[in-house]
Parts: structure tokens; C-alpha cells; sequence
């Protein structure tokens, strides 16, 4: 048998880049040749949203605009946010 190209249950993929979706798949081997290779996975290279810069307020009429800025996405698009807005007593939150 040649050797394997795989001998721990996890390997790196070089050349990923940010943003790209990759196919993968795998199979075994042992004395008696190779069996048949898994299902084909489909990952994006991508990370959770960065932290926001702080958000700011204004006042007017009846209403209070919050605005902020959009984080790096890190190669995936934002697809909603949550406001969380803290009452009075400082404990509660509501959204």
C-alpha cells in the first residue's frame, strides 16, 4: 500500500482564499485497498462579522434614530442585526 495522504482525522487545505466555497470529500484505506469516498461537503471560507464601532443616536420628534456603521462581513454578507436597547432600571433589555 503507498503511503496514505491523510493519516490524522483533520488536514489544512492550502491556498483558501476569503470569500471562496470549497468541495470537500475524503476516504479511507487499510491492508485492503480503499473504500468508497464520503458525501461531498460544500464550506465557505468565511468568519463571523467583526465587533461594530459604537452606534450613535439622534433625537427627533417622537423617535430616537440609531445609526452605526457596518463591520467587515470577513467574505460573508451580513444578513440581519439586532438592537438591543437597555430600559431604565438597567437590567432589562429589549429588542
Amino acid at each position: 500500500m503507498s503511503t496514505p495522504f491523510l493519516s490524522t482525522s483533520h488536514t489544512q487545505a492550502a491556498g483558501v482564499l476569503a470569500g471562496g466555497t470549497y468541495r470537500f470529500r475524503y476516504r479511507a484505506a487499510n491492508k485492503y485497498g480503499w473504500g468508497p469516498y464520503s458525501d461531498e461537503v460544500v464550506v465557505q471560507a468565511a468568519d463571523i462579522p467583526a465587533q461594530p464601532a459604537a452606534a450613535t443616536t439622534t433625537i427627533a420628534d417622537h423617535y430616537v434614530r440609531v445609526s452605526w456603521t457596518a463591520p467587515d462581513d470577513r467574505s460573508a454578507a451580513i444578513l440581519e442585526y439586532e438592537i438591543r436597547i437597555r430600559q431604565s432600571d438597567g437590567l432589562t433589555f429589549t429588542e
